[in-house]
């Protein structure tokens, strides 16, 4: 057998393997790997074959919307120079605590590479914390695009955003239960650790203000 016969084996064996696809389900997910191929994606059958089953499995994608996302995973990994199956796993699962559809991916790479290139905050960092602090930032009303702005500027700031995040929790927990003293300590204490990202600061204090006032 040929070479080229022996990589596309080693795909459908992939593809086979990450998803239990059998018969036509197969076939056509062997052709999102030839498909992809012709389009100039730099990498080896077998290891499309992975990208595909792994992009088939954590996003459900199928047809031309796959080979569209193992295009933009392709070129992600080789930009950030981080492993392909690593983003896909870190990304699908930071997408899906934000609840982002699969037509929002190439989005919200933009925005990870922008402010990872801007502040020097890796990405697998990022995607980290994204992942971590989803239900953090959610109680502060802050959208995923806010979050990546406010990570931005920890890092710029020398602040470790673990700590910030840590700091974030405790001031929501004291805003969510005790005394009106304890809530306003809250506040304060969370209002210190966004102080330096204007962008949302304005935003919280109205939000907690309003709060108090109801409770």
């Amino acid at each position: 057998a040929s070479e080229a016969t022996k990589e596309f084996a080693k795909a459908n064996s992939a593809i086979v393997k990450g998803t239990g696809a059998t018969g036509s389900a197969l076939a056509e997910l062997s052709n999102n790997v030839r498909n992809a191929m012709r389009e100039g994606v730099g990498r080896s059958a077998s290891e499309l074959g992975e990208m595909v089953a792994d992009l088939n499995t954590r996003f459900g994608a199928t047809g031309k919307e796959l080979e569209k996302l193992v295009d933009e995973f392709d070129q992600f990994s080789d930009v950030t120079g981080v492993d392909t199956k690593q983003s896909i796993e870190s990304l699908a699962d930071v997408m899906a605590k934000w609840n982002i559809s699969a037509t929002e991916t190439d989005d919200l790479m933009d925005q990870l590479v922008y402010a990872s290139q801007a502040s020097g905050l890796g990405v697998n960092e990022l995607m980290s914390s994204l992942k971590s602090g989803q239900s953090t930032f959610d109680a502060f009303g802050m959208s995923i695009t806010e979050s990546i702005g406010f990570l931005s500027q920890l890092k710029t700031q020398g602040i470790d955003s673990a700590s910030a995040l840590s700091a974030l929790k405790i001031g929501m927990a004291k805003f969510s239960s005790g005394t009106k003293n304890r809530r306003t300590s809250g506040v304060k204490s969370s209002y210190s650790v966004m102080r330096k990202y204007t962008g949302v600061r304005k935003s919280i204090t109205r939000k907690f203000t309003i709060l108090i006032s109801l409770k």
